[in-house]
């Protein structure tokens, strides 16, 4: 199987919206041209906007936006921009509304899935149950160096949110040690 970079950049940008509403706790904020949500904390993780597909015309008009909603709400959020954002100018348009770069990420990938890959057999991979609950909060929250508190939300939305899903969400895979 072969994955075009297209598509994985798609999947990369996108994935971080997964995480499905959870009314009171997780709710998706419906700006046309992004994907984004608004949490009970506040959190540039938690509440998260990104996978823009702006242009020229509405790009400023989106940005005041959403950064009006998240005000209104006295809430902090973040911004992803990926190689796929739209306008090409959106990193500066983001910084021209007063947001600030503060972490950059990158990540390289395998596409030869025929290729051997030696495991860890101290490493074992489950689906994460409700008994599994507070390790998965404390994973996500190691993982992203975050409180615990903070990586509640996302980890209740994960678990909470299953039966509202027709389909399995990639990433509610939690791996222990």
């Amino acid at each position: 199987m072969s994955i075009d970079e297209q598509t994985l950049l798609y999947a990369l940008e996108t994935s971080a919206f997964l995480v499905p509403e959870l009314p009171g706790r997780v709710e998706r904020l419906g700006v046309p041209g992004i994907q984004g949500r608004i949490t009970a904390d506040s959190d540039p993780f938690a509440n998260l906007v990104g996978a823009a597909t702006l242009d020229e015309g509405n790009a400023d008009e989106t940005i005041w936006q959403v950064c009006e909603i998240y005000a209104g709400w006295n809430k902090e959020f973040g911004w992803l921009v990926s190689p796929l954002s739209t306008p090409f100018d959106l990193p500066a348009r983001l910084e021209g509304a007063g947001l600030v770069k503060s972490v950059a990420m990158a990540g390289m990938v395998c596409t030869d899935l025929s290729r051997p890959i030696a495991s860890n057999p101290a490493v074992y991979i489950h689906e994460a149950t409700a008994d599994d609950v507070e390790a998965a909060i404390h994973t996500l929250a190691d993982a992203m160096e975050i409180p615990a508190d903070r990586a509640y939300a996302m980890t209740e939305a994960l678990f909470c949110a299953r039966d509202l899903c027709n389909e399995r969400i990639s990433g509610t895979g939690i791996l222990l040690i």
